[in-house]
């Protein structure tokens, strides 16, 4: 994320799905010292280790962070290319099990 911080944008887009069992503190403390307010999109894999998203919807809002929950990544990754602009950038990011759903880039 630090990295991230460094890029020009217009505004960035978060896709995010975790594994139930990760501490996702850090992950959201770090979130919130970011320069722009990213547009949160949180998905489940496909996996029962997988974190749903109620639970990633409620914990990210123990940090003041709210998004738009959805059934999937290829679900969120749709939504959220729909509404970018061309100098917007979406990154999607949290478990590999979740990037390696991707249906096509």
């Amino acid at each position: 994320l630090a990295h991230v911080a460094t890029l020009e944008y217009a505004q960035l887009y978060l896709i995010m799905g975790f594994s139930a069992d990760k501490d996702l503190a850090k992950i959201f403390e770090k979130l919130t010292a970011l320069p722009t307010l990213p547009a949160y999109h949180f998905c489940p894999y496909n996996a029962p280790r997988s974190m749903q998203v109620a639970d990633l919807v409620q914990t990210a809002g123990k940090y003041g962070i709210t998004g738009t929950a959805h059934a999937d990544v290829n679900s969120a990754l749709a939504y959220t290319k729909a509404r970018a602009g061309k100098d917007d950038m979406i990154l999607v990011c949290g478990s590999i099990f979740v990037i390696a759903e991707i249906a096509e880039l």
